[in-house]
């Protein structure tokens, strides 16, 4: 065993096994007084659910007097040379990168240990080696354990290290931890753990503590501060409370990680005493006072203390050449940079391996002032990464300018604006680069603005949130923290405040705009009281939607301060008053105010606003006549006045709205003929005048023949009092006679014949019933596309339930169809019959009543992949695979209960769509692989939750139509030809969970898909996407759950923002892009890539630019990012260097790591 301990074993392997050598207390052993570790271990599987483990093999069919090895368990690491390397081996892969928090000093055997502790730790671990099987690790981690750990435990007798991390329901008790006189490493990260009491027994033995993720909701825990050998603790997100005091106490630490608690007060001062500390995290806390604690921490690798209330000067951090990460961001310190700033790491040459190249500096958004001092030109020759936006900087030393390592070659390719943008001028990330470059910004006052945002903007937003309730908004993010702490601490971008977007660059002309508020869309978010007026007085604001706040009132005195709002939505809030509204710009464009409870009539000021081109005021209780007046409104192309209490007659002015598109009157009291200044309106698409009756009115006269509108789609004139005949010429100008046309005609007082004219219309929805008629034209019977194919089918029972038209009072046309083919089994039998039925693979038991007598009929629900309900309709086709040919008969739509059809992998069978929102029932459609060509219909489709369609020869932009699904949790379209941007309307699928859309063709920016709550699987893999990834990434996608987003093999570029962090489980693939940066902070998102980057770091989401790996980043100790000079940007996963060693890739950091692990263990056997 000490031979091990003394080298013959990988060099990093010493590390963890020094600890388990040296961290050892003198325990007494007799062989008479064997503690039955079997029923230990079996008691802690049956106390923590042992049953539902993730992993339990072994475990669950063990016995107290089973003879089985307990050490073969999952999770079981015991004693002896062989159980002892694989324990190594995998504490190596957890730990990697750590191994520095565990090396000794030199100072004694073991840093934190007497001698006489080490002297007993060898006699222990001789004596271990004769006795093979005792157990002295667990590492049961993600495994869903879950209840309390037991107290015998602890019994077990040389139990060393205990990793149950991630195991979120699980509490491990540490009452009786004093029965565990060898244990070193404790990790319980995000357990449920919420009591330390017993751990401080521990004290002599523990060197690990991870806590991280336990809901603690303490003060600094007292049983830890016993722990004065610890070398390595982490309570990240503990919900820490109170202050500091004690922690001096742990002397010995290496790695103190307190990130994300509410933590008070000042650094303590006795803090210079912990001068072993090498990775001290404190960010996102409340900490206050000065940094002067810092410098004497001389040993520092890692220094995080952003997000915190630091005041004070800027610490020279100058006695520190080891070095690499220092992140003070987000504070409040003032003052010039020190002379003496960085000066310690000037003589340090950075580890490839940890730091990835580059050193890296982030004091942005403090309140630092003067210029960016040439005496950092002592560090010109260090790969310096630099964030010092957003201070006060009033210049940058020329002497600095030519510094070609510094922030990634942005020095070296844009001088001074490499390191920040000059006044009058703006980046958002605050100096010049290939991704951004420094724009015209006239409020940008100082050095290195990375915003361009007037005060006027943030004061309008945070007097909204005050005088608004914001406090009881549903979603308040970012407005709440500026409201709370305004003038007082930087609380960040405006833009990233929830529901507001700036203005981007490149989205005008107009520099000056970079950074301004574009829009605001607070829609249904509980805003409560009045809107304050200047919040029309932003500058650039062009749109408004503050839609569904029943308690909100928006007055409008103030239009004429808003030179640029374009869109205005108050739909459904307490707004009466138009007052000042006839004062907006002649850009005032859109007003949509329904559901607003006016009760009187229009809205004098409306009539005023003469450049509006969409008026919507359904629903608002308006009374009297549609005024001559809304003639004035001659740009209008949308009216919407539906559901008010309008009466008399349409009046003839609203032929002079040429403009008209769409017009919807319905639901109103309105009487009298149609006019004929209709026929000028040649424009239009859409017109609704339906039930007027309802409320005491009704159109009555003539029908018109509408043939003056080329564009009209949508005729709907139901439930009126209209008479006559139907004309012969109705739509007679429509331009394209294969569009569908929609005509509601419905009860009226419509006589004679429906005339055969109308067939000229290829694909018509036309509804008649409730009227006269005595007679239907045999023609329209031939229209076999018109109803979506129900004119062909003539199915009675479907007319009768008013699925199909009832005209006449008939339930069918007069046409040729067998009653047999249209129940269940017949619609079934067609599909044997139309694709080729008899070379299906399997087509076991279909037609059996063709051929056999009736005694021996099998029913249809039994036959080869159909599957029925309880009353033995069918709700299933499933026959992928099956050698399927020719065209799928749509007659099956019909099947009034069909909620799966699966028919993939069947590559000569066509699919169409027609008819498909028959399927009212339908939920999945599984179609990968087969001959699907286009996508026409499946809008229609309303109820399905799951489509398919991968792996066809599917080309073009990706069809509109699909935005019509809004019930799909899951669209698969990869592997096809889809081409274009990815589309906006992808964002109005709000029940997405996945969607996967890999090797297609898609180019241009990667959408945010901000509106999806539920989504947990992205792919957009092996595409052409560019640009960055948005900051509003996935922006409402639930925080705590596991989501996987692929994006490799596409053009993205710049930096992974930041932004995703509130993503705790993400598990994001970015290989093969052209990432240059990864923001420090995701570096410490623990659980990213399956907890990867909690082993790794940044390498656990790319490998930096100059590696290489053939996974893109690290996975293991076996997948390493390895030096790659072909390697430009971060991610790579193939290398092409000259070299033998690099020729191939990370193939060759493989074939070398598992030479070398051979070797070690030969060595070993010698």
């Amino acid at each position: 065993m000490m031979r091990l301990c003394h080298g013959h074993f990988l060099l990093v392997a010493t590390v963890v096994l020094s600890l388990f050598c040296g961290s050892a207390v003198s325990l007494s052993f007799q062989s008479n007084n064997v503690v039955d570790e079997r029923s230990i271990l079996l008691e802690l599987y049956s106390a923590t659910g042992g049953p539902s483990w993730n992993e339990n093999q072994g475990w669950e069919d063990a016995t107290p007097d089973g003879t089985d090895d307990y050490c073969e368990w999952t999770g079981v690491i015991c004693t002896g040379e062989a159980d002892l390397d694989t324990f190594q081996r995998r504490q190596l892969e957890e730990d990697d990168g750590d191994d520095d928090y565990y090396q000794d000093d030199g100072t004694s055997p073991a840093a934190g240990t007497s001698s006489s502790s080490s002297t007993a730790a060898r006699e222990s671990s001789s004596s271990n080696s004769k006795d093979p099987h005792r157990v002295m690790g667990l590492d049961l981690t993600q495994n869903f354990l879950q209840g309390r750990t037991p107290a015998s435990l602890w019994k077990l007798p040389l139990l060393q290290y205990l990793n149950v991390n991630h195991n979120d329901k699980l509490q491990v008790d540490f009452s009786s931890v004093h029965d565990a006189p060898q244990l070193s490493i404790v990790k319980a990260q995000f357990t449920a753990t919420a009591s330390l009491a017993g751990l401080d027994h521990a004290s002599l033995t523990l060197n690990v503590v991870h806590l991280s993720g336990c809901p603690l909701r303490s003060s600094f825990p007292a049983e830890l501060l016993a722990l004065t050998n610890l070398r390595d603790l982490q309570l990240s997100g503990c919900q820490l409370e109170g202050k500091l005091d004690g922690i001096q106490k742990l002397t010995n630490l290496r790695n103190l990680n307190l990130f994300d608690n509410q933590l008070r007060g000042p650094l303590p001062n006795e803090m210079i005493q912990m001068t072993r500390l090498q990775k001290f995290s404190c960010s996102r806390n409340q900490l206050t006072g000065d940094l002067h604690v810092v410098d004497a921490l001389v040993d520092l690798d890692e220094l995080y203390l952003a997000e915190n209330q630091f005041k004070g000067r800027l610490p020279s951090l100058s006695a520190m050449p080891r070095l690499s990460r220092v992140f003070l961001n987000m504070n409040q310190l003032t003052g010039p940079v020190p002379p003496q700033f960085l000066l310690g790491i000037t003589t340090w040459e950075p580890n490839f391996a940890e730091t990835a190249g580059w050193i890296r500096v982030d004091i942005s958004k403090n309140q630092l002032t003067g210029i960016l001092p040439e005496s950092l030109d002592i560090l010109q020759d260090l790969s310096m990464d630099f964030n010092w936006q957003d201070n006060r900087w009033v210049n940058v030393s020329d002497a600095l300018c030519d510094n070609e390592y510094w922030n990634r070659g942005a020095v070296m390719n844009f001088a001074c604006d490499g390191l920040a943008c000059p006044p009058g001028t703006y980046s958002v990330i605050g100096h010049a680069s290939n991704s951004y470059a420094c724009r015209t910004c006239d409020a940008a006052e100082f050095y290195g603005e990375s915003t361009c945002v007037q005060e006027n903007d943030k004061a309008a937003l945070i007097a909204l949130y005050s005088e608004t309730n914001g406090n009881n908004w549903i979603n308040n993010t970012g407005w709440k923290l500026a409201h709370d702490w305004q003038g007082l601490y930087d609380t960040g971008d405006i833009c990233e405040w929830y529901g507001v977007t700036c203005f981007q660059p490149g989205d005008t002309d107009d520099d000056s705009a970079g950074g301004r508020v574009r829009r605001i869309d607070l829609s249904g978010n509980n805003l409560v009281g009045v809107v304050p007026e200047d919040l029309f007085a932003m500058d650039y604001l062009d749109t408004l939607e503050l839609s569904g706040n029943p308690e909100l009132v928006v007055p409008l005195t103030k239009m004429d301060e808003s030179s640029e709002l374009r869109y205005l939505d108050i739909s459904r809030t307490a707004t009466v008053n138009f007052d000042g509204l006839e004062m907006a710009s002649d850009w005032f464009a859109y007003l949509i105010a329904d559901g607003l409870t006016l009760g009187g009539t229009l809205p004098k000021q409306v009539l005023n606003l003469t450049a509006l081109k969409l008026l919507s005021m359904s629903e608002c209780q308006l009374i009297g006549t549609v005024p001559e007046k809304l003639a004035n409104l001659k740009q209008l192309n949308e009216l919407y006045l539906f559901d008010n209490h309008l009466r008399g007659s349409i009046p003839d002015a609203i032929g002079d709205m040429v403009e008209l598109r769409f017009v919807s009157l319905a639901q109103n009291q309105l009487e009298g003929p149609l006019p004929t200044t209709f026929d000028a309106l040649q424009k239009l698409q859409a017109l609704s005048l339906a039930d007027q009756v309802s409320k005491g009115g009704g159109l009555s006269g003539p029908l018109k023949t509408f043939r003056f509108h080329p564009f009209l789609k949508s005729l709907q004139l139901s439930d009126n009092l209209l008479e006559g005949t139907v004309p012969v010429q109705l739509l007679e100008g429509t331009e394209s006679l294969l569009t569908v046309l929609k005509v509601n005609l419905a009860n009226n007082r419509l006589t004679g014949k429906v005339p055969g004219e109308l067939s000229r219309f290829q694909n018509m929805d036309l509804d008649l019933q409730g009227n006269r008629f005595n007679e239907l034209d045999e023609r329209l019977c031939a229209s076999v596309d018109w109803m979506n194919g129900l004119v062909a089918l003539d199915d009675s029972e479907e007319a009768a339930t008013g699925v199909s038209p009832n005209w006449m009072g008939q339930k069918r046309c007069q046409m040729e169809f067998s009653m047999e083919d249209s129940d269940e089994q017949g619609l079934i039998e067609l599909l044997f019959k139309q694709t080729g039925g008899d070379q299906w693979k399997n087509n076991a038991s279909w037609m059996m009543k063709k051929k056999q007598t009736s005694a021996a009929q099998v029913h249809v629900c039994d036959w080869y992949g159909i599957s029925c309900d309880e009353s033995k309709s069918i709700v299933g086709i499933s026959l992928g695979a099956n050698n399927l040919q020719g065209t799928f008969p749509t007659e099956l739509y019909m099947l009034p209960k069909l909620e799966l059809l699966s028919l993939f992998g069947n590559p000569s069978l066509m699919i169409p769509m027609d008819g498909i929102d028959n399927a009212q029932s339908l939920r999945q459609l599984i179609l990968d692989s087969t001959g699907l060509t286009s996508l026409r219909g499946i809008g229609k489709a309303r109820s399905l939750t799951e489509l398919n369609i991968e792996d066809n020869d599917m080309e073009g932009a990706l069809p509109e139509e699909l935005s019509r699904l809004i019930n799909l949790k899951a669209l698969s379209i990869s592997k096809n030809s889809f081409e274009g941007t990815v589309p906006y309307w992808i964002n109005n699928l709000p029940s997405l969970e996945t969607f996967l859309a890999a090797e297609n063709r898609f180019e241009g920016a990667l959408p945010d898909f901000g509106n999806f709550r539920s989504i947990s699987y992205v792919d957009l893999s092996k595409n052409a996407l560019s640009g960055p990834i948005p900051l509003t990434f996935l922006k409402s996608a639930a925080e705590e759950e596991k989501i996987v987003v692929d994006l490799s093999n596409n053009n993205l570029d710049g930096t992974v923002p930041r932004e995703l962090f509130r993503l705790s489980r993400l598990t994001i693939h970015l290989t093969d892009n052209q990432i240059s940066d990864i923001d420090r902070e995701l570096c410490q998102a623990n659980g990213w890539n399956d907890y990867d980057v909690q082993k790794y770091g940044c390498a656990g989401i790319l490998c930096p630019a100059g590696s290489s790996s053939v996974t893109g980043r690290q996975t293991s100790n076996v997948t390493r990012c390895s030096p790659c000079e072909d390697a430009t940007y971060m991610g790579s996963t193939a290398c092409f260097s000259s070299s033998s060693s690099s020729r191939f890739g990370g193939h060759w950091t493989i074939v070398t790591t598992l030479i070398a692990t051979i070797t070690v263990g030969l060595t070993t056997l010698v």
